[in-house]
């Protein structure tokens, strides 16, 4: 990869890793001149160095990135920064007709940073607001979402233990029988896990947020509904210009003050951490992990 092209990621990546961090979105402007700068430089490069290659490969990562952009937003995984970020390093590195192309071990190792970069917030949350998670946990627990949970896993885990226990060796081993309890002991939990989560979620990341401090891309937590009209919801997988402008009208006529948005971990300094691992080894995480 062109060491100009390493620098602009990596400037861009820093800049935007520290926007993402202190105001939770990552501005337009640094993402359409990521696009822009990608096209052109990849457009220089191919004139410089008579290889339509470079203009091409460009144009390719673009048109894949925005398919990634656009799937892992309309899924609820990205926010709208994240996803037009990955739009314009695309643009940038280029993806090759190649299976070792760069930009595909970049976006593999982003899935891996991005696991442990998201472990890493859960925990620094409980830590930080943990009476209220212990709250929220007693709540979900005598919940009836709870119980359902709990009576459903717990018929299966019990309906599986009893088949293991009353399959022959000869079927199932001693040491298939140990991986299946492996198995039942990580479902049992995921009851517990579920709890945790949701918990972490209303204690530290939904809040009650004034109107005039709404941003384009804020998730929006409940149904927003005034004079029988809905203005905004969690289905719009985050709130537009238009519908903020249709909210201050509401304020300032003194129909609505706050609403609930959910706030998301900023991803992109786990972009940045992928795009350093990348570089650096130039192979995708897990492979090179199992190869150890």
């Amino acid at each position: 990869m062109d060491i100009l092209i390493v620098l602009v990621c990596f400037a861009a990546l820093a800049v935007a890793s520290i926007m993402d961090l202190i105001t939770r979105e990552v501005a337009d402007w640094l993402n359409f001149s990521l696009i822009a700068s990608g096209i052109g430089i990849n457009l220089i490069l191919s004139i410089y160095f008579l290889d339509k290659n470079y203009i091409l490969n460009s144009v390719f990562g673009l048109i894949f990135s925005v398919a990634i952009g656009y799937l892992m937003f309309y899924t609820g995984q990205w926010g709208g920064g994240d996803s037009k970020m990955i739009m314009g390093l695309g643009a940038l590195i280029g993806l090759s007709l190649s299976w070792d192309a760069m930009l595909l071990k970049f976006y593999a190792n982003i899935l891996f940073a991005g696991a442990f970069y998201g472990l890493f917030w859960v925990f620094v949350l409980a830590f930080v607001h943990w009476k209220k998670i212990i709250k929220e946990v007693a709540k979900i627990y005598r919940g009836k979402m709870f119980r359902i949970i709990r009576v459903a896993l717990g018929s299966m885990i019990i309906l599986f233990l009893v088949v293991i226990l009353l399959t022959p060796v000869y079927i199932i081993n001693s040491e298939m029988k140990i991986a299946f309890y492996v198995l039942l002991a990580t479902l049992f939990m995921m009851q517990h896990m579920w709890a945790f989560v949701k918990a972490i979620e209303k204690s530290a990341m939904i809040k009650l947020t004034p109107i005039g401090l709404l941003t384009e891309g804020d998730w929006i937590v409940k149904d927003v509904v005034i004079d029988g009209k809905r203005i905004c919801g969690p289905k719009d997988l985050g709130i537009e210009k238009q519908q903020i402008d249709e909210l201050v009208k509401l304020k300032n006529e003194g129909k609505i003050k706050k609403i609930l948005v959910k706030n998301g971990i900023p991803f992109i300094p786990s972009f940045l951490l992928a795009f350093i691992y990348t570089i650096i080894f130039k192979n995708i995480f897990l492979i090179s992990r199992l190869l150890l």
